[in-house]
């Protein structure tokens, strides 16, 4: 019985591909900071606006309309953070109103977010009204941030997809 072994070597030409990565990576990274990180900011706070107005009430609570203001989207290069930072929110002591006397006078004697023994609730606000909570105020959380992630999902790769196929590049499946 005989064999026949073939041998060979193959030569790829890889050069010119170093030039093609960074330039995707150069256009991935102007679009996530620009476009992306802006429509990021914009849904999260369409979703906070539409769920947390100014104004609204709950029994405990009456909107200040800043947890939008809590909002925080930061990063550089290929990174990107959403996220919600109730420091950024303002506090208010409580009114002095009857309280002296024992009277509490009602929810308007309680301080902006701030607990009833006056200590700080604005870093628990963003999270307390997203998943909601028990306590003096039991709250149902309207899951904005779960929700904002949804759409980000949904509609981030498109714009990425966007950002490459206007540079030139030929993208498939977004």
């Amino acid at each position: 019985m005989s064999s026949f072994v073939i041998e060979g070597t193959l030569t790829v030409d890889i050069s010119g591909l170093e030039g093609l990565a960074g330039e995707i990576r150069s256009v991935s990274i102007k679009a996530l900071q620009g476009e992306i990180r802006k429509v990021a900011d914009q849904i999260l706070r369409e979703l906070v606006e539409k769920d947390w107005p100014a104004g609204r009430a709950s029994p405990g609570y009456v909107s200040t309309g800043e947890l939008v203001d809590a909002i925080n989207v930061t990063g550089g290069g290929t990174s990107l953070s959403i996220e919600m930072d109730g420091s950024r929110m303002s506090m208010s002591p409580l009114s002095t109103g009857n309280s002296a006397n024992g009277d509490w006078g009602g929810i308007e004697s309680w301080g902006i977010h701030m607990g009833v023994q006056s200590q700080p609730f604005n870093d628990e606000m963003p999270a307390y009204l997203n998943y909601g909570g028990g306590g003096l105020v039991p709250h149902q959380g309207t899951h904005y941030f779960d929700n904002a992630f949804s759409k980000y999902v949904e509609i981030i790769p498109k714009l990425l997809a966007d950002a490459l196929r206007a540079a030139g590049f030929e993208v498939s499946g977004a």
